[in-house]
């Protein structure tokens, strides 16, 4: 998951205990009720809004979970990826280098040839 998903999901926490704050401080001061009652309310909403940060804390650490795991497997692909480059590359570098010497073995030999007919043919011209 990239950044701008967890900060959003940051945010969106945030948000929610910014407004249950907000919200509560406003009931208090708005309120018709007596004393206790207003009391038991603010227990309510209390046990309401902790209840509801616990499944919002509980979704945000899965999805976090869920962050690491994907991560943690792309950078396997990519490195066994990065390993069969590897592989290959060696296999090339090491097929070419037989092609070069069989190559220069073979002009080698060529030379030696020409230089045997060269001598044979002063010998024969001589």
């Amino acid at each position: 998951m990239s950044n701008d998903s967890n900060n959003s999901v940051l945010a969106v926490v945030l948000a929610f205990f910014t407004g249950g704050l907000i919200g509560s401080a406003l009931a208090v001061l708005l309120t018709p009720f007596s004393g206790r009652e207003t009391r038991e309310r603010i227990v309510e909403s209390t046990i309401d809004t902790r209840e509801k940060t616990v499944e919002i804390a509980g979704q945000v650490s899965e999805i976090v979970s869920q962050s690491i795991s994907a991560g943690t497997k792309a950078f396997h692909d990519k490195r066994e990826d990065i390993k069969t480059t590897d592989i290959v590359e060696e296999s090339l570098t090491e097929s070419l280098e037989e092609t070069v010497i069989t190559d220069l073995e073979s002009e080698r030999q060529e030379e030696g040839n020409l230089e045997v007919l060269e001598s044979f043919a002063e010998k024969t011209t001589g």
